[in-house]
């Protein structure tokens, strides 16, 4: 399975809870849905927010085809976090929420890497 960036890519949903799938509902116009661009299995990071309230979450998310959802695989940041819960996933109300392709900052830490980093890495892979 691929892990798969691509731009525009936005539906909405109605996910409520903290449950670990997020039903997919359709983009709006100029924007991909998520079977657009990404097949069975492969991952994406992700960001969600529920419009006019502070709820939001980041992370990395795998699509499920054969439903059309997104299986919260892991959460990098979320609203729900305080001194007792780091990277909680976040327990939504009620309302449209809007899901997206996005490139999480975790995901960036390669790119901040030194060149004795990158060296030590391609080493220890066996280059």
């Amino acid at each position: 399975m691929a892990l798969v960036r691509h731009d525009r890519v936005k539906e909405a949903t109605f996910v409520e809870g903290s449950v670990n799938d997020i039903d997919l509902l359709g983009s709006g116009t100029g924007f991909k849905r998520f079977q657009d661009v990404a097949q069975d299995g492969d991952t994406f990071d992700y960001a969600i927010t529920h419009t006019g309230t502070a709820e939001w979450e980041t992370g990395r998310g795998t699509y499920d085809s054969a439903n059309n959802k997104i299986v919260r695989t892991t959460i990098i940041a979320s609203s729900e976090e305080d001194s007792t819960q780091s990277d909680a996933p976040t327990n939504f109300s009620a309302g449209t929420k809007q899901v997206f392709i996005t490139v999480n900052s975790a995901s960036l830490e390669l790119y901040d890497a030194t060149a004795e980093d990158l060296a030590a890495l391609a080493l220890a892979l066996g280059g």
